[in-house]
Formats: C-alpha cells, structure tokens, sequence
C-alpha cells in the first residue's frame, strides 16, 4: 500500500441506494463471517452494506462470492480503521449512508451490526446507530438470535430512570472543583495559586467540553 493509499479512510465507498427497499443491514466485518450468514437467514434483508477493513479484502473474497449468491444487492466499503481520522469520519459516513437510504426509501428499516471488525469500527457503529436512533445488534457467540439496541431509546430512559444519580455525579464534580479552589486559597504562594488556577481552569473546560 502506498503513501497515498495509506493516507485514505475509504475505498470504494460509493453506495448505490437502490428503490423499494424494505430492509437494510449494515454490517461490520473481520475474519469472523458466521454472523453475517445468520442476519441473511433472520432478517431476509433486501440490501446488505459491508463495512470491511481494506487489509482484509483478499482474505474475504471468497466471502463476497459466496454472498452474492445469497444476496444480489451487496455493496461492500473497504475502509482504513487505523487512521487517525476514522472513527469521526466512519460516524459522518454512516450518517450519510443512512440520509441517502431514507431519501430514496424513508419506510426502510435500517440496522446496524455491531459484530465482527476491529474496536474501533464497532464503535463507529454503535455510535452511529445511537445517534441516527435506529437499531443495533450483536451476536453472541453461540446463540442463535442476537442482542438487538435501540441505543438513543434505551440510554434516554435510563438516564431518565437513574436521574438522581446523574445529579449525583454533577453534584459530586462541583465538590470536587469547590475543594480544589478551597486548596488553591489556602496552600499556595500567590504565583503558585495563578499556575495552578489557570491548570484548574482548563481541566474543567476540558471536562465541560
């Protein structure tokens, strides 16, 4: 691979939407394929998008024919996951693919697949799919059916169930800065106290962010 090559997030990541689709999975994937089959046999998708780390794409031919077979509308994107760019730019794409499916298809159902791929194309999938609201799921080793997200849903009602403990941690920080400040006051030489006020400073604007 070259300079070039190396430099890119994405290959062959042009995705053609297709009309009158009523099932949409997107799909990470590594050496491990089993659980790509079993989405084809539970949930009969009209397309199937691949999401497929580009130093795989030899070992995963054999894959790609074998699905053709099953599934004539597969596209699959090769993508870098070890740029230092990825996991924003894998979010922004996700985001995109999905606009693209719902302009063309808005009553489409769309999942995304959380197994298989390296950590980091499993998080852009999770975050993608908790920020777009729509469903994810992860297979288990040795079961069957898997674990199915609605992550927006679900991490919305239980912040709204555990809100006290959400106040709790706030509460928990402010003492903490509020002791911080009270050390500031009460250990330090004047030059020190401004040092350390201006580190104080950006720690809480960091953690604010």
């Amino acid at each position: 691979m070259n300079h070039d090559q190396e430099n890119r997030i994405f290959f062959e990541s042009s995705i053609s939407m297709g009309v009158f689709l009523t099932s949409v999975q997107i799909l990470v994937v590594g050496r491990s394929h089993a659980h790509i089959l079993k989405v084809l046999k539970l949930k009969h998708p009209d397309k199937v998008i691949l999401i497929v780390s580009k130093k795989l794409k030899d070992q995963n031919e054999e894959l790609y024919l074998n699905l053709k077979k099953k599934q004539n509308n597969l596209e699959i994107i090769h993508v870098n996951p070890f740029h230092r760019d990825f996991l924003p730019q894998m979010i922004t794409h996700y985001i995109h693919i999905y606009q693209k499916l719902k302009v063309v298809n808005p009553s489409a159902e769309v999942q995304i697949g959380l197994t298989g791929g390296t950590n980091l194309m499993a998080i852009a999938a999770g975050i993608s799919a908790m920020l777009l609201g729509i469903e994810a799921h992860y297979f288990v080793k040795g079961k069957v059916k898997p674990l199915i997200w609605n992550l927006k849903n679900d991490l919305a009602d239980f912040i709204l169930s555990n809100s006290s403990n959400f106040y709790f941690l706030q509460t928990e920080d402010n003492t903490r800065d509020k002791n911080k400040m009270s050390k500031l006051n009460s250990e330090y030489s004047s030059e020190g106290k401004e040092k350390s006020l201006l580190n104080f400073q950006e720690e809480k604007r960091g953690r604010t962010i």
